[in-house]
């Protein structure tokens, strides 16, 4: 996908959406240098990856104070990146849409796995509406 992204211009999301989830991951002592990286790489204006997104400055100025005010007793939020890490997914699911209409082949997979998906779906629905109508043997038991 991230070479389709490339062809397509847009990176951004596809690079930002794992950056967001190593920094929820990341040791508090390093959440403020990993937090600097995705605002500095993802909402900055004219940054190379700068996410296409409304009003950017403003979010980025929404979040800086989270980040330099962060102390012992005021850590950053793992959370604080939630709303990009949406907007991330938005665009990636728009960026899969088009890849599986301009290529044929990752289209017929796409549909392949959605048919094959319902079969096993289906198939375990199947076995647990059979489980509900077998009595147990403690039905005919009574005191």
């Amino acid at each position: 996908m991230l070479d389709f992204a490339r062809r397509s211009f847009a990176t951004e999301s596809v690079q930002c959406w794992p950056d967001i989830q190593r920094f929820k991951k990341t040791k508090r002592s390093n959440r403020k240098t990993a937090a600097m990286h995705i605002l500095n790489a993802y909402l900055t204006l004219g940054a190379p990856l700068e996410l296409n997104m409304p009003h950017i400055e403003e979010k980025k100025q929404e979040l800086l104070p989270f980040i330099e005010n962060e102390s012992k007793n005021n850590p950053i939020p793992h959370h604080l990146f939630d709303s990009i890490q949406d907007h991330c997914l938005n665009d990636m699911a728009d960026l899969f849409e088009r890849l599986k209409q301009s290529n044929s082949e990752i289209y017929e997979l796409v549909q392949s796995y959605s048919q094959r998906k319902k079969k096993i779906d289906n198939h375990i629905d199947n076995n647990h509406n059979d489980n509900k109508q077998k009595p147990s043997t403690n039905d005919h038991c009574q005191m």
